[in-house]
């Protein structure tokens, strides 16, 4: 198996199950996670290196143990914007998130808030032959009010 197609699969696995772990799984399009993955893998080299390197390791993707919901930002909530940021973020050895970034064109204040509220969540640390690794995953974070504060 190639490399780049092992880290399309893995990317592809671990994004599905945080987009449904998240309450996304309407968004779980695995076309475009796997361009998101990719795009990830060009921001985080190192990671992604280390992830190509594994081929045929004893893998265990990180668990989401808590995702509170970012902040949505206000003046978006005021005027009825909706929409999605793609974040990628490492997953350090002790399960927190040690970077993120936006990885779509988006609204930048929901760029930001995707951002801050990805660092916010906790996760089982990510294994590799039993040992904690780092882990990239990459995630849609929506931004949806409810059904009854739309107007019209």
């Amino acid at each position: 198996m190639r490399p780049s197609f092992f880290v399309f699969c893995f990317f592809a696995a671990c994004t599905a199950g945080l987009l449904r772990a998240a309450g996304n799984e309407s968004a779980a399009n695995l076309e475009q996670a796997a361009a998101m993955a990719a795009k990830a893998n060009a921001l985080f080299p190192k990671i992604a290196l280390e992830h190509a390197a594994r081929v045929g390791r004893a893998l265990v993707p990180p668990k989401a143990l808590s995702l509170p919901k970012p902040n949505y930002p206000l003046l978006d909530q005021m005027i009825e914007k909706q929409g999605g940021v793609w974040v990628g973020f490492v997953v350090g050895p002790e399960g927190n998130v040690t970077d993120a970034k936006a990885l779509s064109d988006s609204d930048p204040q929901m760029a930001k808030a995707a951002i801050e509220g990805v660092r916010r969540w906790k996760f089982t640390p990510g294994l590799v032959d039993g040992q904690a690794e780092e882990f990239l995953v990459t995630i849609l974070v929506r931004f949806q009010l409810p059904r009854d504060s739309l107007k019209g």
